[in-house]
């Protein structure tokens, strides 16, 4: 009888980290990928926990497969394959040091299941969203560490005199959210500004993608001004798309997969300044194309699984020795070891990390050169399948 083998889905991005890895494990069970199956989250119950929730409610029953590990388990002698993201934002959270495959956190974000026209009416039955006049959201991304200080959390890195601008210049004709991690900082420039009767503040953990999806216009609070601060990050555009278009100021940090390929659909309208972008969302909302806008986005999504989620499945075969021939895909890899001396040696815990090539995070270009997937050496695979 063969033995089943072990995968490990770390959980490191918050929510949007949640549903992307929801998306990554109903697609391996979809396609047979048979194995037993352990989420680990840095020691957080709470999003092992949402976890299970999201596939709850996407199949409407319980996995029994799934169990919770807490950290004080020793995971470095437990799994055959540990598969987690990366990216600059949050940097790489591993405690784990065993056959490990960073998947750039992109890619899962670009191929999540789109949101339909009828869970999106559920949603605003579920929330009592006025339809009287399109819904703007403005989310506030909750983040870890300093992070937190720049979307917003404690206010420093926002505009509030373009913030201002902005609602002023949308609010006879809209309803107004704030959504997500906002701050006391934000909500005393709601009251002291006069927007207490304008602005709907949302602050709850977890409800940020919903009014996403709900909304008929998008916009990030740090993204509404021109920033050169490199600190600033573009957080994640693919959930804050789900709605309507997303409306924001030329980030820095564009280099994602997925950005491109969306702005080019319409479905991200970037502007040079302020005042622009508050030009274009007037314009949108005279003819709005929330629907057509909403199936470019399903499509785009749709792609991304079937051909990126395909790539990986081949390369998570080849590591457990299922047979799988090499084979060509867009996607990367670098081979990350923690002691490049013992590339190959005894004591050497085979790690890859895997991009889009659209993608340029420092963590993947700043270590060995990348290769595409089918050049994978064969001794890396060797090293994966060795008796631990």
């Amino acid at each position: 009888m063969t033995t089943k083998p072990r995968i490990c889905l770390q959980l490191n991005d918050g929510f949007a980290g949640v549903y992307a890895f929801s998306t990554l494990y109903d697609f391996l069970i979809s396609r047979g990928f048979d194995a037993e199956y352990a989420f680990f989250s840095n020691g957080s119950r709470s999003l092992c926990r949402s976890f299970n929730s999201v596939v709850r409610e996407a199949t409407k029953k319980e996995i029994d497969r799934r169990k919770i590990i807490n950290s004080s388990i020793k995971m470095q002698e437990w799994p055959d394959l540990v598969l987690t993201n990366y990216c600059d934002v949050r940097g790489e959270l591993s405690e784990l040091r065993n056959r490990e495959v960073a998947i750039d956190v992109s890619v899962l974000k670009n191929c999540v299941t789109p949101v339909s026209e009828e869970k999106r009416k559920e949603l605003q039955e579920k929330y009592k969203l006025p339809q009287d006049k399109p819904t703007v959201v403005i989310g506030f991304p909750r983040a870890p560490g300093f992070d937190n200080y720049l979307m917003g959390r404690y206010g420093e890195f926002l505009d509030f005199g373009s913030l201002k601008d902005v609602i002023d210049a949308i609010q006879k004709d809209t309803n107004i959210y704030f959504v997500g991690s906002v701050s006391d900082v934000v909500k005393s420039f709601v009251s002291s500004s006069g927007l207490t009767n304008v602005v709907n503040v949302i602050e709850a953990f977890g409800v940020l993608r919903d009014y996403y999806a709900m909304s008929d216009v998008a916009m990030i609070s740090s993204n509404i001004k021109f920033s050169n601060n490199h600190l600033v990050h573009l957080h994640n555009f693919v959930e804050a798309t789900a709605g309507g278009p997303l409306f924001l100021v030329s980030p820095l940090n564009t280099k994602q997969y997925g950005y491109k390929q969306l702005k080019q659909l319409g479905v991200i309208r970037e502007s040079l300044h302020t005042a622009e972008l508050i030009d274009q969302v007037k314009k949108y909302l005279q003819t709005p194309q929330g629907e057509q806008i909403r199936e470019l986005r399903r499509q785009h999504l749709e792609s991304s699984k079937e051909v990126y989620l395909n790539d990986l499945l081949r390369l998570f075969n080849r590591i457990l020795n299922r047979s799988e021939q090499p084979f060509q895909s867009d996607l990367v890899a670098n081979l990350c070891p923690y002691h490049p001396w013992l590339l190959f040696g005894k004591d050497y815990h085979p790690r890859l990390r895997i991009a889009h090539p659209d993608t340029k995070w420092k963590l993947f270009e700043g270590n060995m050169p990348a290769i595409n997937l089918s050049e994978i050496p064969e001794q890396v695979y060797d090293k994966f399948r060795r008796e631990k």
